[in-house]
């Protein structure tokens, strides 16, 4: 899945390590510096910041450095220790004045209040100090490539309440020099989460007090991601089908479910090939509930395309005994509705069905007329 890869990326451009690189980035001249921890946005709530969760994250490994520091007294090492110090604190102050505040909080001091609102509004230049001042203090003497920061965010869609406010933390404050930033995204759902957004801050109403969309928000939205996410930017994960030469290997296995996909040395089952694998599936399927899946002119839609939801399915299948096929349907039955159903279809699709899993059989044929 996208984690997976994510951490996959993110270990690859540790330095100790560079043979593990992929070829174009080995060509850099490039230091990465991947120190901080892979954010998961999941644990924000409406009280959390992501330019906070970097910044302590910064702080935390600068701060484990210095204790590990051997030469604590060293001149040119204390100066550049004042001197991130210092950049960690306007970072923070800056902070603060960006954050909305209640006017009663406000000081008197009229100088004080527009050097706030400057240094405010300069929290993106600070972020920039603060990121080279760092990246320089990690930098070791004989390194004359150029220093990069690697923030990686997971599941930036899974947080919902407040996925927009991340993103645009994101896109004003951490998209700046010296910076890669690794994120792990479902673009649908990413997506549907800032249209959402925008429907709440463009929606009118009409003469008579109904609630009107603006028909350009699907528009603004493509727009926007494009913008915070470019198209050469993007790395998207290929389906298992769209992989050459995958082989997998599912045991144990006690009974062959046709042909010769058993093999008798390891008692396990290896398809090698797209249409063995859906084969496979469908036979599986079969022989655990007594549900056969037709298609023939193309590949049958309830085997998953998603390499972990595949492994997931058949380890289901696997874990069902054959003779117990009347539980084992209800158990398919719910795979569908809350797995397969959820994936596949619309909301409204989804909702039809999850009510008419819900009828009684005396009134379901009525259900559907209506």
């Amino acid at each position: 899945g996208k984690t997976s890869c994510l951490k996959s990326v993110y270990h690859s451009l540790h330095n100790d390590n560079p043979q593990s690189r992929p070829p174009k980035i080995l060509e850099t001249k490039t230091t990465f510096n991947n120190q901080l921890p892979i954010i998961d946005p999941s644990y924000f709530d409406e009280h959390s910041n992501i330019i906070e969760i970097v910044i302590a994250h910064m702080f935390k490994s600068f701060k484990d450095a210095v204790n590990r520091s051997n030469h604590s007294l060293d001149g040119d090492n204390l100066e550049k220790k004042r001197k991130l110090v210092k950049k960690f604190q306007d970072v923070k102050e800056a902070l603060d004045c960006a954050r909305p505040k209640d006017h009663k909080s406000i000081s008197n001091d009229s100088i004080e209040q527009l050097s706030k609102l400057a240094s405010g509004s300069n929290l993106h230049d600070s972020m920039e100090e603060l990121v080279d001042c760092y990246l320089n203090y990690f930098k070791s003497e004989n390194d004359d490539n150029s220093q990069v920061l690697i923030i990686a965010i997971d599941d930036l869609d899974v947080q919902t309440n407040h996925t927009y406010q991340m993103v645009e933390q994101i896109r004003k404050y951490l998209i700046i020099d010296k910076v890669l930033i690794l994120m792990g995204v479902k673009l649908v759902q990413l997506s549907d989460l800032i249209k959402k957004k925008f429907v709440e801050d463009f929606k009118y109403r009409d003469k008579d007090n109904n609630i009107v969309l603006n028909d350009q928000i699907d528009d603004m939205v493509a727009r926007y991601l494009l913008k915070l996410l470019p198209l050469s930017h993007r790395l998207n994960l290929p389906s298992y089908t769209e992989i050459p030469g995958i082989k997998l290997e599912i045991a144990p296995y006690n009974n062959n479910i046709g042909g010769n996909v058993l093999s008798e040395k390891t008692d396990t089952i290896t398809a090698d090939e797209k249409n063995n694998l859906h084969e496979i599936v469908l036979a599986l399927i079969y022989r655990k509930t007594g549900i056969m899946f037709y298609n023939f002119k193309q590949d049958s839609l309830i085997v998953p395309h998603n390499l972990r939801e595949l492994l997931n399915l058949i380890a289901m299948l696997n874990n069902l005994k054959d003779e117990e096929k009347h539980k084992n349907r209800n158990i398919f039955r719910q795979y569908f509705i809350e797995s397969w159903c959820l994936q596949w279809l619309t909301p409204q699709q989804y909702m039809f069905i999850k009510e008419l899993s819900e009828c009684d059989a005396m009134n379901i044929n009525q259900y559907i007329i209506n």
